[in-house]
């Protein structure tokens, strides 16, 4: 009798046991991480406001929209991608390939928990640890113990020779249900938000790299039109709380995803993954009737350390977007530092290289735009009208043009007047009291010569040839048939080309403009290769030794590893790529970084609409740019430059002087951190600075009434915090 009671105990136990076993395995004054160990998943609750942000939602029974495979992976920690040796790519989740058979082990470690995951069926083994910090949970896949069970004739049976490509770490984390309220924020160009629940059902999901795609990779068939991940993060705002996740190590091989409810289950989710292996397409037998595109895997990239994203949940109650920026600003350490700032940049293009013809025969040229004298009197003409605060941003200023050899030091060119000439405008920079950065490209590798050659000293795309880079047509977006290409400098040499122009431009000039560095990052393949996360160590040391050296560093769509070492960002992206899942844009990239750096726009002329495009600048709390030149636009006829045909001087230089004062109030705000932003109506909106004063900007064409302000049509009004 007493034998059966037992056994009926044990039956009544055992469907509790099977749910779940709840463990506390870590806590600080803020926060406890609780350890499901028969499902293998975590619960981060903020002992703060109560809220618990899930590895896995707690109500998945009531998703009907999830079907086959996306119903396991919102019970997984883990989707991995793998390839075996026959090239053919497929996934598995944690879930099935490993917590449903019990095949993985778990032990307490200090402040956290560590897991290893057994996926017997794929032959490989994926360690991952979550621990408890101060103010964040820290997860991470401990890259270099992924371990690959290697057979001994692993091609007489290639199912069973796998290679791990891509792994997504916590993809449900905080995932927000039907009916919870709010958004998803990614900082794709200046930020844009995806609504949960906003029906965009079919729309292709939200998948980018971190820092841009890597341009060692296969040749792009056409112009990409897009805007980059720019900072490793991306933001949770679910019925007024916040959580804000950043990829801390591994960044560079990070790969964002987001999604809405109803495209592939009940939930809208974002989440990163970590990228060791990318499989391309490679062309074999080029040019010939048999040339085909044959699918094979890049170098195998696994020396980013453990792939790291840290959680923090936000304290702030009817948290914003706004407030996952002042954290992630608070995280990088921005301050505000720009006291007094230019309200204006000129971009003048000193030459551009054409291809002219003498007797009939065509040799290689350089058209003269806007030679050193011709800058300098543009500044004194502004000065004498009171328009002395100017920022000239000058390219094409050497030897080379503006696609030429690598610059590597003050090389001056007598077609644009030569040492004199330069020195004179020099000193009208510092009569006028304007600032003057010289534009430099140390990645791409136009003409050889100046010490570096495409042969030796181009970056090597996934066959092993040296990487080129192809021009597209202004027109189509498509390669051009009779383009040049160029090449990519390898990740390894940069650092030395930096410490050159470092060494050779130091005590010359007062400022350099970085054109791809402080953008794009890329690998090398081949025998050896150098991975992503290796060429942000080799854009840092570049970085650190151009700030060294040069008093004002900009870059140009800067991304945030260049944000430590710089003090101006040129173009400044002022609108997202406007994928179809996502519903509108924030100027999250400015709310992060304004005050720290003076931000200027992309060329402002080159707009259809000039002044929407300067009353986005007012609403960004950015400074416009004009991309000009003093010459004749005519000489921009049958070269690559043709459609600068809005670049003259003498057509915007009223314009330049009109916008100057009419943006003269806002300079009070250029050392200021934007404290908040809110989209009152489709044309309407208001930027809220630190001091509490707002500017509010009206894109409608008639006047608008807010907070007892009336904003003129297509215009601006200030409320001051006094008022």
């Amino acid at each position: 009798m007493m034998k059966k009671f037992l056994i009926l105990l044990l039956l009544c136990l055992l469907p509790v046991m099977a749910f779940a076993e709840v463990i506390l395995v870590a806590e600080n004054d803020r926060m406890e991480l609780h350890y499901d160990t028969v499902e293998s998943q975590i619960i981060l609750k903020d002992k703060l406001t109560q809220e618990e942000w899930r590895s896995t939602p707690d109500d998945i029974a009531q998703d009907k929209r999830a079907t086959g495979v996306n119903k396991i992976n919102r019970q997984s920690d883990l989707i991995v991608q793998y390839h075996n040796t026959s090239y053919v790519t497929n996934q598995v989740n944690s879930y099935t390939g490993a917590i449903k058979k019990g095949d993985f082990t778990w032990e307490l470690i200090e402040n956290g928990v560590a897991i290893r995951y057994y996926f017997p069926k794929q032959g490989f083994v994926i360690p991952v640890q979550y621990v408890l910090e101060e103010d964040c949970l820290a997860a991470s896949i401990i890259s270099e113990g992924i371990e690959e069970e290697v057979w001994e004739d692993p091609d007489t049976d290639p199912e069973k020779k796998q290679s791990v490509m891509n792994v997504a770490l916590l993809p449900f984390m905080g995932a927000a249900g039907s009916d919870d309220e709010g958004y998803l924020i990614i900082p794709d160009g200046s930020g844009a938000l995806i609504h949960f629940n906003n029906g965009r059902t079919g729309a292709a999901i939200y998948q980018q790299d971190v820092y841009g795609r890597d341009d060692a990779l296969t040749i792009r068939k056409a112009a990409t039109t897009t805007y980059d991940v720019n900072m490793p993060l991306f933001g949770i705002v679910r019925n007024g709380r916040a959580l804000m996740a950043v990829v801390e190590n591994g960044d560079y091989q990070a790969q964002l995803n987001a999604m809405v409810n109803g495209q592939l289950t009940g939930y809208s989710n974002a989440y990163f993954a970590a990228q060791y292996i990318h499989m391309e397409a490679n062309t074999i037998m080029p040019g010939s009737e048999h040339s085909t595109d044959v699918m094979l895997p890049t170098n195998t990239f696994r020396d980013m350390g453990n792939f790291t994203v840290r959680y923090y949940p936000l304290a702030a109650e009817n948290a914003t977007y706004a407030d996952v920026a002042a954290a992630y600003r608070a995280q990088l350490g921005l301050k505000e530092s720009i006291a007094d700032a230019a309200t204006q940049q000129l971009e003048m293009v000193a030459s551009i290289p054409s291809i002219d013809t003498f007797l009939g025969v065509p040799y290689k040229s350089v058209r003269v735009l806007t030679s050193y004298e011709q800058a300098a009197q543009t500044l004194r003409d502004f000065a004498a009208e009171g328009l002395n605060d100017l920022t000239l941003r000058y390219t094409g200023w050497s030897k080379q043009s503006v696609r030429g050899k690598m610059v590597t030091g003050l090389d001056l060119d007598n077609r644009l007047g030569g040492k004199k000439a330069f020195d004179g405008l020099r000193q009208a920079v510092k009569e006028t009291g304007a600032e003057m950065v010289l534009a430099v490209d140390l990645i791409d590798i136009y003409e050889d010569g100046n010490g570096y050659w495409s042969l030796f000293a181009a970056t090597d795309s996934v066959n092993s040839t040296a990487k080129q880079v192809p021009e597209f047509l202004q027109s189509t977006g498509y390669q051009d048939p009779e383009g040049k290409p160029w090449y990519l400098l390898s990740p390894d040499k940069v650092p030395e080309a930096a410490r050159k122009l470092a060494e050779n431009l130091s005590g010359q000039v007062d400022g350099v403009s970085l054109s791809m560095l402080g953008n794009t990052v890329y690998s090398s393949f081949g025998k050896t290769g150098i991975s992503r996360t290796s060429a942000g160590m080799y854009w840092q040391q570049a970085l650190e030794t151009l700030s060294g050296k040069i008093q004002t560093l900009s870059a140009k769509t800067a991304s945030a590893y260049a944000f430590p070492y710089i003090e101006q960002v040129d173009a400044t992206p002022c609108a997202s790529s406007r994928f179809d899942v996502t519903d509108m844009e924030i100027p999250f990239y400015q709310m992060v970084t304004h005050g720290a750096m003076v931000l200027y726009t992309e060329p402002a002329n080159e707009d259809g609409n000039v002044r929407k495009a300067l009353l986005r600048a007012i609403e960004y709390g950015m400074y416009p740019s004009w991309r000009v030149i003093a010459g004749d636009t005519a000489l921009l006829s049958g070269t690559d430059y043709a459609s600068w045909h809005a670049a003259s001087l003498d057509a915007w230089r009223e314009e330049i002087k009109n916008t100057a004062a009419w943006m003269a109030p806002l300079g009070v705000y250029a050392g200021m951190q934007m404290t908040g932003h809110e989209q009152v109506t489709a044309t309407l909106s208001v930027t809220t600075y630190a001091n509490g004063d707002m500017v509010l900007v009206n894109y409608g064409s008639e006047d608008a009434e807010h907070l007892g302000v009336t904003v003129p049509a297509l215009g601006y009004a200030i409320k001051e915090v006094s008022e």
